[in-house]
């Protein structure tokens, strides 16, 4: 039943009511079902029934998320588990603080929310990937834009290692610090592209061999980590095309800084700036470009800004013949 809820989801028929019948069968299913968590080094039983759908929700979101076929749908699915778990958190933090106003023992609440908290961070890091997969798609996409994405990645990734509870698990502590690396070497290629389209070669270059540095130590604590479960997301596929993709951009840059040294320009570029600065203003008012006012005003040039006089506009007409024989037809 779930799985036919998901497929009529996956169509866009009345999301809300589908995601309300779906919360109610999580509801149903958390009710029956004992919900144990392991954290920070001993067993926690799940009593409160929003924190027990929640991570129930989140033992489900793998299986719905094989059913989403675009980067959205994904994004939209951790949203709506995210915000779940955001007002589980928030009933924790009241039950804690009504056991510590009465002198009980909140271990046990303790455990199960730093257990929510690392639900949390893994759904968030996971949209953030689902975000950059989205851009990649867009063709309107700056390096830039995935600097600022893969940022975030990795900034909760370094959150999560500050949870209270995680130095009892070393898998995870290694895992959380392979990504890390993995996605320092995705931030040090799009920060080296953003260099390179700034014609900042030198810089470019650098960042390039230090991308493939941290794309080879990324392959090495991969390598390590094969099987385990908490290394979904990363492959080790993934790194050879980026370490493709970071040669070649390496030597292109590596050129370009030794043209730009010998004072070459691309015989291409000047073609296409001529071009672009003969266009009147007037045909380019949805493109950025540069004008040398100074140099223009200097040699008295002329900034074209329309074309004068107007081009001539085909206008349908009579022929001329009709109108001289109008007169003479009886």
């Amino acid at each position: 039943m779930m799985n036919e809820l998901m497929e009529i989801r996956a169509q866009g028929t009345d999301s809300e009511a589908v995601d309300r019948l779906i919360a109610e069968m999580r509801s149903k299913a958390s009710c029956d079902d004992a919900v144990v968590v392991e954290w920070g080094g001993f067993k926690s039983t799940v009593e409160d029934d929003k924190a027990r759908q929640v991570v129930q929700g989140w033992q489900q979101v793998q299986s719905e998320l094989a059913q989403c076929q675009t980067p959205k749908e994904r994004m939209a699915l951790y949203e709506k588990q995210l915000t779940d778990t955001r007002d589980a958190l928030e009933r924790i933090s009241d039950l804690i603080r009504r056991k510590t106003s009465d002198n009980a023992d909140s271990t046990v609440l303790q455990s199960i929310k730093s257990y929510l908290e690392f639900l949390k961070m893994l759904g968030t890091a996971s949209r953030y990937l689902a975000m950059i997969e989205n851009a990649k798609s867009e063709k309107r996409s700056k390096p830039q834009d995935f600097l600022r994405l893969y940022d975030s990645v990795i900034e909760v990734y370094r959150e999560l290692l500050q949870l209270p509870g995680v130095e009892h698990d070393k898998n995870l502590i290694q895992a959380v610090s392979a990504k890390i690396e993995y996605y320092r070497a995705f931030r040090c290629h799009h920060m080296a592209a953003a260099y390179s389209a700034l014609s900042r070669f030198g810089e470019a270059v650098a960042l390039f061999e230090r991308a493939l540095k941290r794309t080879n130590d990324a392959k090495g604590m991969l390598s390590k980590l094969k099987g385990s479960t908490y290394m979904q997301e990363e492959s080790e596929e993934a790194l050879n095309n980026l370490a493709a993709e970071i040669e070649h951009a390496r030597i292109a840059a590596k050129a370009k800084r030794l043209a730009s040294a010998a004072g070459v320009a691309d015989e291409t570029d000047e073609k296409t700036a001529a071009i672009i600065d003969d266009r009147p203003l007037i045909d380019t008012l949805t493109e950025w470009r540069q004008w040398d006012v100074a140099g223009a005003l200097k040699e008295k040039r002329n900034i074209p800004i329309a074309e004068m006089p107007p081009a001539f506009i085909l206008m349908p007409n009579k022929p001329l013949f009709f109108d001289l024989a109008l007169n003479h037809i009886k």
